[in-house]
């Protein structure tokens, strides 16, 4: 869930590596999404924090 309007194609890539870490992975959501976030922070075109930090898990997972 996004808290706020993001960037189309910063989502794509944060839901790309999102879906990546929990089913190739393993991982939790709640980690995956962190380890998504850093991801795309630490790339110099994605560092600004309006592109990443909007997004939350909500929800049950199973």
């Amino acid at each position: 869930m996004s808290l706020w309007k993001v960037n189309d194609q910063a989502t794509s890539l944060l839901m790309q590596e999102l879906y990546t870490q929990i089913f190739r992975e393993g991982k939790t959501p709640a980690v995956a999404l962190r380890e998504a976030q850093l991801k795309l922070w630490r790339q110099k075109q994605w560092q600004n924090p309006r592109f990443w930090p909007a997004f939350t898990i909500q929800g049950k997972w199973e």
